[in-house]
């Protein structure tokens, strides 16, 4: 028996940074991690590198890394395009991919990769930080994004209908394909 184990993310009024082991069959969480993080914005695009251990997440703009098999405190990667409103952020090889949903960036509905290089004393540095893919065009807000190694898959909410929305896009083919799915959800509250 080995349980699905989730790892998520909580921000206390402090500023302090708690990561949480969570069993997913029994729904009880283990505080693993706390560290006090800097920064006035709330921490989000939350990605994980398996390989090496690695919690990445922004604030501000700027992506940390954590090394989560030691006692290292978490570390300032690099400052991304500040013009970007990051939403959402996965991690495949060795890059972390964001979308961006701010329409006064150049990279503005599209997938970012910050290409990084590993050092096994130094961690996570940045080499560069291009547009993955081209301009998304169908008119949904982007809120998470997930990955394996054929797809990236979209999340956020359709601006025209209000349902929650998911897209695909082919790494192979390099096209946005939206998927037909019934959530059950609505961006509309009732009242």
């Amino acid at each position: 028996y080995t349980p699905n184990l989730l790892y998520g993310i909580r921000e206390t009024l402090d500023g302090s940074l708690n990561l949480v082991l969570i069993n997913a069959n029994n729904g009880i969480g283990e505080l693993v991690y706390s560290e006090y993080i800097t920064g006035s914005s709330s921490i989000s695009s939350v990605a994980f590198d398996p390989g090496t251990n690695c919690l990445f997440f922004i604030i501000d703009n700027v992506l940390y890394g954590n090394d989560l098999s030691s006692d290292d405190l978490t570390y300032v990667i690099a400052n991304l395009n500040p013009l970007a409103i990051i939403s959402g952020a996965t991690f495949i090889g060795s890059s972390y991919y964001y979308y961006d949903n701010n329409p006064n960036s150049a990279n503005y509905n599209m997938i970012v990769q910050v290409y990084m290089n590993y050092d096994d004393i130094l961690g996570w540095n940045t080499i560069s930080e291009l547009p993955f893919s081209g301009q998304m065009t169908y008119d949904i807000t982007i809120t998470d994004i997930a990955s394996n190694a054929n797809n990236f898959y979209l999340i956020g909410f359709n601006n025209v209908s209000g349902s929650v929305d998911l897209v695909t896009y082919n790494i192979g083919s390099s096209s946005f394909d939206p998927v037909i799915i019934t959530t059950g959800i609505s961006s509309d509250v009732d009242s």
